[in-house]
């Protein structure tokens, strides 16, 4: 028996984001389009304007969007959205400003979600905004040029495959891929790098730079600790042999990482900076988001062990052991 269907549009209105870009991009089966592009029609018409507003149908089109359009079955003549198809459109554009943060450090976040049933014209909006801020908790809007087109593609399905365990797209999507708010080391499945990835999240959606670092250093543990004995110096001493290419490299990585930890104490034990650690604030913050993008970046390539932990078994204390002691062919990432 066959069963009726329709046509249902998903969107998300970016702010914080534009780009030069030369050719449609194209990912997981979202399209990225500009203002004004023939995918803004459907929030034009007056019916779509008093289903939403007039202010929220303009911020969309005056905005780029991501979007994607699939057929879903009717119920009573009235469309029936799968909770997998909007689970995995909200997982992907997740995976989306994750990549945007990839590229660089930015505010880039997504101010509505909707869905159009084509037929009919009708729009229901999805979520609530989410805003986000830049690594010193000021706005930084992102413009994306073709040069760093290809590596957001590349990380979007990278952080997909590694976070979902599989590359979903959208129209063949068949298991739930979740957008969860709140992953960490309780969810059995959670890898390191998507337990990483929320904390980074966490930490871009406050203002506060003490809670900022708080929660950079837990995505630096989430990458990198295997025990909580002298976890702080463990953190420190991993990152800067993974990232220094010289002594000296290392060795300044290393302070970074410990400054970061001790503003971290600071704020998770009630107690105020003093004027030295207040001044020095933005500038660890700024180094210490750096240093974890060029992590979460290279975590997500082949040759990572952060990666290999949650895929291949490998014993993540031997490695950094044999990485400190200079053992085997360990070195600095390339």
């Amino acid at each position: 028996m066959e069963t009726d269907s329709d046509v249902i549009t998903l969107i998300a209105a970016l702010e914080d984001f534009s780009a030069a870009i030369t050719e449609p991009i194209e990912f997981c089966g979202i399209r990225i389009s500009s203002p004004g592009e023939a995918s803004h029609d459907i929030v034009r018409s007056s019916l779509v304007r008093e289903s939403i507003g007039s202010f929220d149908a303009d911020r969309i089109n005056k905005s780029w969007t991501l979007s994607t359009s699939l057929e879903c079955r009717l119920l009573n003549n009235e469309s029936v959205m799968d909770r997998v198809v909007l689970g995995t459109f909200i997982c992907i554009v997740n995976h989306f400003l994750q990549a945007l943060w990839l590229v660089e450090d930015n505010s880039a976040h997504v101010s509505i979600f909707i869905s159009s049933d084509n037929e009919s014209g009708s729009i229901s909006r999805l979520h609530d905004d989410e805003h986000f801020s830049g690594a010193t908790g000021s706005s930084v809007p992102l413009w994306l040029g073709n040069e760093a087109r290809k590596d957001l593609v590349t990380y979007v399905s990278l952080l997909t495959l590694h976070s979902c365990g599989v590359s979903h797209r959208m129209h063949d999507c068949k298991s739930y891929c979740s957008p969860a708010s709140s992953f960490t080391a309780s969810h059995k499945q959670a890898s390191r790098l998507s337990i990483a990835m929320n904390f980074v999240r966490n930490a871009r959606k406050t203002d506060d730079i003490g809670m900022k670092l708080l929660h950079y250093c837990s995505a630096l543990e989430a990458l990198m600790s295997t025990d909580r004995s002298e976890l702080s110096h463990k953190v420190a001493e991993r990152t800067a042999w993974l990232l220094g290419n010289s002594g000296d490299h290392r060795k300044g990585i290393y302070e970074t990482v410990k400054q970061a930890y001790n503003v971290r104490s600071v704020v998770v034990h009630g107690d105020r900076l003093t004027k030295n650690k207040q001044n020095d604030l933005f500038k660890v913050s700024n180094q210490i988001d750096h240093l974890l993008r060029l992590l979460i970046r290279k975590s997500i390539r082949e040759n990572s062990p952060i990666v290999q932990i949650d895929h291949q078994g490998v014993d993540l204390d031997s490695y950094f052991f044999d990485l400190v002691m200079g053992c085997g062919s360990n070195g600095a990432w390339a």
